[in-house]
């Protein structure tokens, strides 16, 4: 009998058309008959079963899904198999060239809108990414575009632009033909709603980079930050099966990730320490190793964090991801002054801290207003984080007449 199952799943397979399988994760994307969604499946009630998630009849689900025995044999199968995706990047700066460039180098089909300069530099050499703790270089195959083509269907769009960019974009990707799934990987800690309303929450995704770098000539010099991995989350009542078979696309790609139950929360918690971070950093003149020397400012920074954590616990919303929440509530303040001057003190930080926040205060400063309306929906008062706004507005109006 085992024999007889083992037959009829290889000639199921045989008839399949390709698709990718991570693990026991469907980890393919796309809508209608015949194309599975990222992340829409999971194992099932056995850890060997493979769920699939595509349409091709019942019988063709029966075949694959019959029995367990033999599972592994047929999910090493399907990997082989896989076919790339048509991905577009929405945005072709730091986040959107890493991104986009580790999964071209994935073996998906990138195609990266862009603008101005950009659009030609990636027309003319592709992405150029340059790791900052190896030196490797690559330069890498990408389709530079300055409008969505009207006539292609993509699997995924992964936007990797700034919040403040996206009354811009959405018009964008509401034209875009197919309904393809949306990865928002970005800041964006009070979009959350606005946008699920507007795609659905069977459509869009959520997760913040677990990468960081800084422009040099046409090339991107950067580093994934191990301290903190691609991050997605569920949002809106999302099985969490979901952000897991994400993560796993990801991972096929080298990035370490990490799921959150409640991605929404850990953009809105991030947020503030993004602010808290920066607001201290400003005031230290915009150089990590400064910041390190400065106990007060340190001291401040933590202060700032906690008192972002008491806002949203007011409104019921618990801070994410838990470590970070221990972190700020329980760690003896000298112990974490400690973690921070040490982090602060490294290389690590110049490069994904000071290129960042010194590049864009911009975006620092429309955080800076989320925490605001964070800390004013909280009723409570929260003085240090509320001066780290301002020496974060400070900045960015000196760096907008500059």
């Amino acid at each position: 009998m085992n024999d007889l199952r083992f037959v009829w799943k290889l000639a199921a397979l045989a008839l399949a058309p390709p698709f990718c399988l991570s693990g026991c994760m469907v980890a393919a994307v796309g809508a209608g008959a015949g194309r599975a969604h990222l992340g829409a499946a999971a194992a099932g009630s056995s850890a060997n079963r493979a769920v699939l998630a595509f349409g091709h009849g019942p019988l063709m689900q029966f075949l694959l899904l019959y029995g367990d025995p033999l599972n592994a044999v047929l999910v090493a199968l399907v990997r082989s198999r896989r076919s790339p995706l048509n991905i577009l990047v929405v945005g072709a700066g730091v986040i959107g060239t890493i991104y986009g460039g580790r999964l071209a180098l994935a073996g998906h089909e990138i195609t990266v809108l862009a603008r101005g300069g950009r659009l030609a530099q990636i027309a003319a050499r592709g992405l150029v990414l340059e790791d900052a703790l190896s030196g490797e270089r690559r330069e890498i195959r990408a389709v530079a575009v300055s409008a969505p083509p009207a006539d292609k269907r993509f699997d995924l769009v992964l936007v990797t632009v700034r919040d403040r960019q996206l009354p811009e974009i959405l018009p964008l990707l509401d034209r875009l033909q197919g309904r393809p799934e949306i990865l928002f990987l970005l800041n964006c800690p009070l979009r959350v709603g606005e946008l699920v309303a507007r795609y659905g929450a069977a459509r869009i995704l959520f997760g913040f980079p677990g990468a960081g770098g800084v422009h040099d000539g046409e090339r991107i010099k950067y580093s994934c930050v191990r301290q903190q991995p691609t991050t997605f989350g569920a949002v809106a009542g999302q099985d969490i099966a979901r952000a897991k078979g994400v993560a796993q696309f990801f991972q096929q790609a080298g990035f370490a990730t990490s799921v959150v139950a409640d991605m929404e929360a850990w953009l809105k918690t991030h947020a503030f320490l993004i602010v808290a971070i920066c607001g201290a950093l400003y005031a230290s003149g915009g150089i990590s190793m400064q910041l390190a020397a400065d106990a007060p400012r340190l001291s401040q920074l933590v202060d700032g964090l906690r008192e972002g954590v008491r806002c949203l616990g007011a409104v019921g919303t618990t801070a994410s991801p838990p470590k970070l929440r221990l972190m700020a509530s329980y760690l003896p303040k000298p112990l974490l002054v400690l973690v921070l001057r040490r982090f602060f003190a490294s290389h690590l930080a110049a490069l994904v801290i000071d290129g960042h926040a010194n590049a864009a205060p911009g975006d620092m400063c429309d955080l800076a207003a989320d925490c605001r309306q964070m800390i004013a929906a909280s009723g409570i008062s929260a003085p240090v984080m509320s001066s780290l706004c301002t020496e974060v507005e400070r900045r960015a109006a000196i760096a907008a007449v500059a």
